[in-house]
């Protein structure tokens, strides 16, 4: 189930991205759609859909920009969205472009509080079906993915037949009882298994897995069948024996008791000597069972041992750590997928010590807590960075279980655990191009925004006053005009290193897009004449440095490059705030017509706001 939750959550946390784009909050539904395209060939969803309340797809990835698009295929799981403004996970449905069997994650896109589009990755069934591909189920053994409404999304066997049936009925009535659970039913196949199930609390699906009774107990039951024949044939030939000469050889048979109680305590017998016919018989069968139950008993251990190799081999050659740890954290095993992982040669180089210290300090309180959770009995989940023996950094997701004897003590953690260092750099390459300007690397307006909340509520907290700083160049049109976009380029992210020099790390330097700039300055002074003078001292210093002539040097191929010297001053517009007296649309207005101000006071100026006050 955590590998179906994994793959469904990564895919919403995308869409949300996504969903907050300002390609999408300008209704750039191309950009949008090129975005969309983008995703669907890193393995999110089979397609990305735009969808209006009415229905109508805007955007589908499968079909060309602007060509005409039905309308969603599941109005009643679109209008969850809407109405809710959460993300849904779609039970199947029959698609409206693909005609076919699918599930969609939709995630709601706000503007002003209120949800104006619903953004969807399509996923179809055999992708999912993949999941089970990847966890190298024993042969025989049937595993399904089961949405809320009892319906087969997913199947390793006959899929193309019992995808889009409801499930099996006694596994649809023990999950109206219990969310986790094991039984024993027929498959839909009508082939007598046991099943275990178990629901996820973040989706509602449920991943059941079965086992054909006849593969479970099939050798076992044969072997006992003949080991259980053999002895009660035997005991029944002894009893018989001995019933007809009990009163001629009762001596006799009293000397074998020590044989018998050797027999089945599985000790060596020492058979007595006798001059008896009947007695010597009676000997005779039980070195017989003796026999027969040590060759059952050899070939029962050689099919534990087999069994045990089994296990140990598909441990060995799990492409995931399998780990087993004490309380204190200590190394107890470890397979060789995650020895790899910890960059260790063999087993002996680290058992015996703790995996904290290969954890980076700030996630060992975190895995601790996820120890003293297991060895109270409970299971969980973590994602943390490490550092190998050797130095590499990689991060790892592991999903923890407590490990029980036969008594039901709680012996060791056992902790499955992936690489999932390449998902983390997808998502911080997400992260990165929704809250920062991807030719500048500075913060975007969306993280802009988040910052100047933070500053104005840390202003309520220490009474100091911050300023914001809305700058637009004065002569950069003429430069592109006269060479072109990629010149204009360089020297916008000249500005943006111009800038970043001129402030402390604690202040942040944006762009909004085109040659507009923003400056936020925190924690300036108490009183606001102070505050204003700190203000103008920084603003007078951007302004000097932005006016420096720009030295721009165009890489040529086959050619020397070229140097082009610019000048380009820009227009500063400055506002003072503190506490929440204005809201952050006000404040960057308030800027932004100081900054139209020192435009009309003839540029490379510098105004500031102020309040009526």
């Amino acid at each position: 189930m955590l590998a179906v939750d994994r793959d469904l959550l990564v895919t919403q946390k995308t869409l949300e991205l996504l969903a907050g784009s300002q390609s999408l909050a300008k209704g750039d539904l191309e950009h949008i759609y090129r975005r969309g395209s983008d995703l669907v060939k890193i393995g999110v969803g089979h397609n990305v859909v735009l969808c209006d309340e009415t229905g109508q797809q805007l955007i589908n990835t499968i079909r060309p920009f602007g060509e005409p698009l039905p309308r969603h295929g599941n109005m009643a799981h679109l209008r969850r969205v809407f109405e809710s403004g959460q993300p849904v996970i779609a039970d199947l449905y029959i698609g409206g472009v693909l005609h076919r069997p699918l599930f969609s994650i939709d995630v709601p896109v706000t503007r002003d509080g209120k949800v104006v589009y619903a953004l969807a990755a399509g996923i179809l069934p055999e992708n999912l079906g993949k999941i089970f591909v990847e966890q190298h189920l024993p042969p025989g053994y049937i595993a399904a993915i089961i949405d809320r409404s009892g319906t087969i999304v997913a199947r390793t066997a006959q899929s193309e037949k019992f995808v889009g049936h409801k499930a099996a009925a006694p596994l649809l009535k023990m999950l109206q009882v219990s969310s986790e659970g094991t039984l024993e039913a027929e498959t839909l196949e009508n082939i007598p298994s046991y099943a275990a199930y178990t629901r996820s609390a973040a989706t509602g699906w449920t991943v059941a897995i079965a086992v054909p009774r006849a593969t479970l107990l099939g050798e076992i039951r044969e072997y006992l069948l003949v080991l259980g024949s053999g002895a009660i044939f035997l005991l029944i030939l002894g009893v018989i024996l001995g019933a007809r000469v009990a009163q001629r050889i009762a001596r006799s048979i009293n000397a074998l008791v020590p044989a018998t109680l050797a027999l089945g305590e599985g000790r060596p017998m020492a058979m007595p000597s006798t001059e008896i016919a009947e007695v010597a018989l009676v000997s005779e069968a039980l070195i017989g069972v003796e026999a027969q139950l040590n060759s059952h008993r050899m070939q029962l251990e050689e099919l534990v041992a087999n069994r045990t190799m089994e296990l140990r081999t598909i441990i060995e050659t799990e492409p995931e750590c399998v780990k087993q740890l004490a309380e204190d954290g200590t190394l107890l095993q470890m397979n060789r997928a995650g020895l790899d992982m910890i960059e260790a040669e063999t087993l002996e180089q680290v058992a015996g010590q703790k995996v904290q210290q290969l954890i980076v300090p700030e996630y060992r309180e975190a895995f601790d807590v996820l120890t003293r959770q297991v060895f109270a009995g409970k299971s969980g989940t973590l994602v943390f960075e490490i550092q190998g023996l050797k130095g590499g950094r990689r991060w790892l997701e592991t999903h923890a279980v407590p490990l029980r004897d036969s008594h039901g003590q709680i012996t060791a953690l056992l902790g499955v655990t992936r690489d999932v260092t390449e998902r983390k750099r997808l998502e911080d390459q997400i992260h990165q191009l929704a809250f920062h300007d991807p030719l500048t690397q500075l913060p975007n307006r969306r993280l802009f925004y988040d910052r100047l909340n933070q500053v104005m509520a840390t202003t309520r907290r220490s009474s100091c006053y911050g300023a914001v700083m809305f700058l637009d160049l004065d002569n950069f049109k003429p430069l592109n005009d006269m060479h072109g976009h990629e010149v204009g380029d360089l020297l916008l992210i000249e500005v943006a290193d111009r800038l970043k020099h001129c402030v402390r790390e604690t202040d942040t330097v944006g762009r909004f897009g085109g040659d507009e700039f923003v400056v936020m300055l925190s924690e300036l002074n108490s009183s606001k004449d102070a505050s204003t003078t700190q203000a103008r001292i920084v603003a007078e210093k951007i302004r000097k440095t932005l006016a420096e002539p720009y030295r721009l040097t165009i890489r040529q191929d086959g050619k020397d490059d070229a140097v082009i010297e610019h000048r380009c001053t820009a227009s500063i517009g400055v506002v003072l705030f503190i506490e929440h007296e204005a809201s952050q649309d006000e404040i960057l207005r308030w800027a932004d017509a100081a900054m139209y101000q020192a435009k009309d006071a003839g540029r490379n100026s510098i105004q500031f706001h102020h309040s009526e006050d």
